[in-house]
This record gives C-alpha cells, structure tokens and sequence, in this order.
C-alpha cells in the first residue's frame, strides 16, 4: 500500500498548502480593512463577510438581497452603482465591476465612502454571481478634500 501512503500525503501536503494561502489571504483581507461580498443572482441573495455587515451597519448573519445592499447607497450615488453592476453583468462585457459611493450605516447613521471591485462569473451566456471586494475609502477621501482645499487656500 505504499501508493495509498504517498497518495495521502501529497493530499495533505497540498491541503496545507492550501490552508497556508488562506490564511494569508486573510492576513492581508484584514490589514487592508478590505470585506468580501458574493452576490448569487438567481437567488437575489447577497453574501457579507463581517467587514460589509459592519459598513452597512446590518446585523452579522442577517439575509441580505441587492435591495439591502442598495437601500444603503447615497440616492445621489445609487444611479452609478447600478450602471456598473449592470455592465458587470452584460454577457456582451467583459464582467468587470467597479465603484466609488457613499454608504449610510444602518446602525449609526454615519455616512462612509466605499470602493467596490468584482469580477461577474458567467454560466451559459448568463451571469450568475458577482463576486469582489469592498474597501472604506472615507480617510483617503477626507485627506485628498483637505489637500485641494489646502491649495486653493495657498493660491
């Protein structure tokens, strides 16, 4: 059975290579304060990892469909979030999704902006997830107004 042994343990060398990648994954997940979102389209069910429920302010485990997700977004932003999910989405593209809005938690009402990446996975022609990143820009956002208001005053 020396096959069965040598099969084995490259099975468990290749999982904890695997383990090993996550684990760094998720490393750098948290040291970039960056949440993961999935959202399944035929199910209008969107999966949050806790980073997104605490942006959103919605209780961890909570359900969420895209009318959560979207009941959260600036009115003034939401018309762009939407052109972008649904040019992720179009077959005829190339399923990348990319966006900057203003998030209004739930909880707290304190008002964030977020950037948004994703990749839309494709089955037969039809886009069936939308999978990606959700990071808090609000500091970055807060300096960058600082500095143009910091040149204008000097001019």
């Amino acid at each position: 059975r020396p096959a069965e042994s040598s099969e084995l343990a490259a099975f468990q060398q290749a999982l904890e290579r695997a383990e090993l990648a996550l684990e760094r994954a998720e490393l750098a997940q948290a040291a970039g304060g960056i949440g993961i979102h999935d959202y399944v389209i035929a199910a209008n069910s969107i999966i949050w990892d806790r980073r997104v429920y605490d942006l959103w302010g919605v209780p961890e485990g909570t359900s969420v469909s895209y009318e959560t997700f979207a009941s959260a977004i600036h009115p003034d932003d939401l018309p762009t979030v939407e052109a972008a999910v649904a040019a992720a989405l179009d077959p005829q593209g190339d399923g990348t999704y990319f966006a900057t809005y203003r998030v209004r938690n739930q909880a707290t009402g304190a008002v964030r902006t977020v950037e948004a990446r994703g990749r839309a996975r494709f089955r037969e022609g039809t886009a069936v997830r939308l999978v990606g990143t959700v990071r808090d820009i609000t500091s970055d956002e807060n300096l960058r107004r600082e500095l143009r208001q910091a040149v204008q005053f000097a001019q």
